[in-house]
């Protein structure tokens, strides 16, 4: 029997199909064995070969290889084999087999992160304060009943007191296109950010009670017409309560209206189309997503805004070693109003940040940036730890790239610009560092960067798949 990699066929058949110059195939029926708690219809749905397909043998390989990243990018499947059976030359039919190993779903983990926007700001200017921690317990479920349905729970204390539920079901109807999902969400603060001031959040801090309490729930839909396009549909509410202290004494434009509470309804629309080879780290394909966000709705409208929201990342593949990343982001509010001082966010906070910038806030309501990143492998292998009971982790992949960066944004900021000069400003960032990759896509990043004011430092990122 010749075995290749990503399937296995009869010598014989094999070598007789190609004598007889029979290339081409149909799938006969296809068979999913591996899946221990994966319903056989999900792995199927996450694929574009079905029953009645042809195959062209010469091109057999890398329809199958495409296939298996398919499925790895479900983040439920850890790897797959695709194995033909029973070919009949005469016929040009064959059964396929889908040999899967299932990922580990189900991430009971203490919570033990930072409360800061980055860990550079921790360590450096909140001179790695352990009241600035925030800890807890969470659960994740990727797969919760086989239907790669998920559910997230959550109980946080610290830094943050924040208590978190989310559920989404992808599969509602026949034909697999349809999926719902539901979130709610409170968290309260007893230190605050109450405003921005050359560029660096300002904090107050009370240590007998809440200056800031949050809750939001919301329904989404989502809608799949086939693997690599979404559209996704929702509505949420949200309830925002600060100190009176904070509004009376430190910023009246806290929530823009003197309040010191802030209640709005929102809808958002999204359309996203992925052709990214390895979703959690890629290195060739591109990603779209456009995303539309109408705050302040009927009476609920203590915040009023409308956000179109476009990126793009191209990912180019030279060869095994170098590959290339170029990114684009634009936000854009439509809505010209006045924006409350919490609501005033863009650059600085999560993954939107330009290198070498990450000590500093650049607050406004419209952006754009553009990331861009030359990779080179340096190093890839995979470690056996056979001694770790639990058999998803026993092989642990480990990429090591070096990566040359640089970076430019804008940021408009109409009402609150005039206290921080890096708003309505040209902003440059640049370096080199390594990007780590390990089991599930979770990434480390360690750079070393400048900035366009003649900074320099070294930074670290992380980003978690899960």
């Amino acid at each position: 029997m010749l075995i290749f990699r990503y399937f296995t066929v009869s010598f014989f058949l094999f070598s007789s199909a190609i004598a007889s110059c029979q290339y081409v195939f149909y799938v006969d029926s296809i068979y999913v064995t591996g899946n221990r708690h994966t319903k056989e219809y999900v792995v199927l749905s996450e694929m574009n070969i079905h029953p009645g397909d042809t195959i062209n043998m010469e091109n057999m390989q890398n329809r199958f290889e495409a296939n298996r990243k398919l499925l790895q990018n479900t983040s439920i499947i850890l790897d797959a084999t695709f194995i033909v059976h029973q070919l009949d030359t005469l016929h040009k039919t064959a059964q396929l087999e889908v040999n899967v190993k299932e990922a580990w779903f189900l991430y009971p983990a203490p919570i033990f992160e930072l409360a800061d926007r980055n860990f550079n700001v921790w360590w450096v200017e909140q001179k790695r304060s352990i009241n600035r921690i925030n800890i807890g317990l969470k659960g994740y479920h990727t797969n919760l009943t086989g239907n790669r349905d998920r559910i997230k729970a959550l109980y946080q204390t610290g830094y943050t007191q924040k208590m978190e539920l989310e559920y989404s079901y992808p599969y509602l109807n026949r034909k697999k296109t349809l999926g719902v999902g539901v979130t709610f969400l409170y968290s309260s603060n007893r230190e605050l950010g109450y405003n921005t001031l050359n560029n660096a959040l300002v904090f107050y801090k009370d240590r007998d009670q809440f200056l800031l309490r949050r809750y939001r729930s919301g329904i989404g839909l989502t809608y799949r017409p086939n693997l690599i396009s979404t559209y996704n549909f929702g509505i949420a509410y949200q309830e925002n309560y600060v100190d009176h202290y904070i509004v009376e004494q430190l910023n009246p434009q806290y929530f823009g209206n003197g309040s010191t509470s802030q209640m709005y309804l929102g809808l958002f629309g999204r359309y996203t189309y992925d052709k990214r080879d390895i979703r959690p780290y890629p290195e060739k394909g591109f990603y779209f997503n456009i995303s539309v966000e109408k705050y302040g709705i009927g009476k609920l409208n203590d915040y009023k805004a409308f956000y179109v929201s476009p990126t793009a990342a191209v990912y180019v593949k030279f060869n095994n070693r170098l590959f290339s990343e170029n990114n684009i982001k634009i936000q854009a509010n439509l809505d010209r109003s006045k924006v409350p001082y919490n609501q005033n966010r863009a650059l600085g906070y999560t993954n939107n940040y330009i290198r070498g910038y990450e000590y500093y806030v650049i607050d406004g309501t419209d952006y754009i940036y553009t990331k861009n990143n030359l990779k080179f492998k340096v190093l890839e292998k995979q470690i056996n730890a056979r001694w770790i009971p639990l058999r998803q982790f026993q092989v642990i992949p480990f990429k090591c790239y070096l990566t040359a960066n640089f970076d430019v944004g804008y940021v408009v900021d109409e009402h609150y610009g005039q206290s921080n000069p890096l708003s309505n400003t040209l902003l440059t960032g640049y370096g080199l560092g390594f990007d780590i990759v390990l089991l599930y896509g979770n990434v480390l990043q360690i750079e070393y960067s400048w900035n366009g004011k003649g900074e320099n430092g070294l930074f670290l990122h992380g980003k978690t798949n899960f």
